[in-house]
């Protein structure tokens, strides 16, 4: 039996090499003979970056930034294509995991440490960057990594120090003429983990804003300042980014790239999905493993799970699931073209647990899950 193995990460507990890892693991102690294909995944967020450089046999080169709360970070870089692309996820730099749980705040995180990298990473000779979208901490609409680069932002006469949330609705102006010059030489390409547009019920404010610990008044105030960044960069550079599909990923940072680096956005799943090629894998493959942290109605919105089930459907392949969390509603409508899907958290096993455990549960829910696989098929 040929089985491909294709998650994304869990969060916070496991990597996607990790889960791959622990699948294999709970699938070889029922059928030690299967060939296994491993996919480890991102979808644009953690983990993208050091997958594409392993995948590509890159060169991981380490940095020093600003973090979302303004101190210094290490974080790094990928150089991939022998030499001509570079790759970078934004979660190395303002990763929701980088901010205290008690200090997560949208309106104060910035994004100015990934124009800092972005900065970086112009030193070298590269032709291209791609830059990976999910896992963000912020809400500030790309102004930051805008800031990083030389961008300024004026409210009234006096120009705004720092970038972040708060203060979206204070800009009036924005002065692009001293943006750091070698930007325009570069091809940018936003990998994005959603499809969500910069505003409205479906977008940065209204559906990320509560992760990253915005309260109802702040959502509110963020999807007004959102929407004035809109407005000024209508004016000032005359693009109009409220509506390109996503534009909402990390906190408005898809729109921010296209507006200040002309950047193209494009769904990072596809893309990693692409350079691993996986969908000769699918193709040879007699069954799919897949899954993530969380299984719920954002897994259809770009993430890495939807676009292993795109495939899978066209090669009429089976799938099967793992999540750490599964919402109920998933749990009992199911998802279309998922044989069966399975839950590291249960009524036995709260979520704490599961996150301290997950490897371990993962190896036991791939155990069970194959053995079920196997008696379905004879």
């Amino acid at each position: 039996m040929k089985i491909l193995l294709a998650p994304d990460s869990f969060k916070g507990s496991a990597t996607s090499k990790e889960v791959v890892l622990a699948m294999k693991v709970g699938i070889k102690r029922i059928i030690p003979e299967a060939e296994i294909m491993s996919a480890p995944l991102s979808d644009g967020g953690e983990g993208m970056c050091l997958i594409l450089t392993e995948k590509s046999d890159g060169v991981l080169k380490k940095a020093i930034v600003k973090g979302p709360l303004d101190y210094e970070i290490e974080s790094y870089y990928g150089i991939i294509d022998d030499g001509m692309t570079a790759v970078m996820d934004v979660a190395s730099v303002i990763g929701l995991p980088l901010v205290p749980v008690e200090r997560r705040n949208p309106f104060i995180t910035s994004t100015e440490g990934v124009g800092q990298l972005i900065k970086k990473i112009l030193s070298e000779n590269v032709k291209k960057i791609i830059i990976g979208l999910g896992g963000s901490s912020s809400v500030d609409g790309g102004t930051g990594m805008a800031h990083g680069l030389d961008v300024i932002f004026y409210a009234g006469d006096k120009k705004i120090e720092r970038m972040c949330g708060e203060v979206l609705n204070n800009i009036t102006k924005i002065d692009i003429s001293s943006i750091y010059p070698r930007v325009k030489k570069i091809e940018f390409v936003g990998a994005c983990d959603v499809n969500n547009p910069l505003l409205g019920k479906n977008g940065a404010a209204a559906v990320y804003g509560p992760q990253k610990g915005a309260t109802p008044e702040q959502v509110v105030l963020l999807e007004n300042g959102l929407a004035n960044l809109s407005q000024k960069i209508k004016e000032c550079l005359k693009k109009d980014i409220a509506k390109i599909e996503g534009s909402g990923a990390a906190g408005g940072l898809g729109a921010g790239l296209t507006a200040f680096l002309d950047a193209e956005l494009c769904s990072g799943i596809e893309l990693v999905m692409g350079k691993l090629g996986v969908e000769d894998m699918v193709r040879n493959a007699d069954v799919i493993f897949s899954g993530e942290g969380k299984l719920d109605s954002q897994t259809s919105s770009g993430k890495a799970v939807d676009g292993v089930l795109k495939l899978a459907s066209r090669h009429n392949k089976p799938v099967i699931l793992i999540g750490g969390i599964i919402d109920p509603e998933i749990k009992r409508s199911g998802i279309k073209g998922v044989w069966k899907t399975d839950s590291l958290v249960s009524e036995n096993i709260p979520e704490k647990e599961a996150m301290k455990n997950t490897k371990n549960l993962i190896l036991k829910s791939a155990e069970k899950l194959i053995k079920q696989f196997i008696e379905y098929k004879n």
